[in-house]
């Protein structure tokens, strides 16, 4: 049989089988490229509902992709919020026999992918990443990533601002993080055979 590896950078990849045999493999640079950070330049627009249940939507340009609870405006919002950027990608991402995985860094707490209007996958754990190499093609893409938090921030922004039904939350209060905190990047892969 055959051992394949899937590999994440350059180098020289090796593995001792039970048999005692070493088998190896080098991956130059030329090969896969690096990966590839995504940003700065997001849009986020905040989505949720007052306590008459009536919509509201914050929009945002971002320089850098931070925790909600760092934003005043942002700190008890409990909803939803939609990144979007637009970026480029160069043909070399796009070889045959590599692979592109999406790794959204730290999220709190589920995150929806769509990649040019089309949904890829919802992550609700760590790591927040999927493959995302059928999504994409040369050129300008569009990343959308919406995330949920918990409700948890907003019942603390109620008992702050004296509701009866929520005071508990005044007395022990504490924010969770909340949002896309990133770095996102896009990753390549590559199968290898070892030998």
């Amino acid at each position: 049989g055959r051992l394949i590896a899937t590999v994440p950078r350059p180098g020289k990849y090796q593995a001792t089988l039970s048999n005692g045999k070493t088998v190896q493999t080098d991956v130059s640079s030329g090969e896969l490229p690096g990966a590839l950070t995504l940003g700065p330049n997001w849009f986020l627009k905040a989505v949720g509902k007052d306590k008459d249940g009536k919509e509201y939507t914050r929009e945002y340009h971002l320089a850098e992709l931070k925790d909600w609870t760092l934003e005043p405006v942002l700190r008890t919002f409990s909803g939803q919020g939609h990144y979007t950027l637009d970026f480029d990608l160069k043909p070399e991402y796009l070889r045959p026999g590599l692979e592109l995985a999406l790794d959204l860094g730290e999220v709190h707490d589920v995150a929806e992918v769509l990649i040019n209007q089309q949904k890829v996958e919802t992550l609700l754990l760590r790591p927040y990443r999927v493959d995302v190499t059928a999504s994409l093609h040369a050129g300008t893409n569009r990343l959308e990533v919406i995330v949920q938090n918990t409700l948890r921030n907003r019942l603390v922004g109620d008992g702050l601002a004296d509701d009866p039904n929520f005071v508990v939350f005044k007395n022990r209060m504490f924010y969770v993080p909340s949002g896309m905190m990133g770095p996102v990047r896009l990753i390549p892969n590559r199968s290898v055979e070892l030998r």
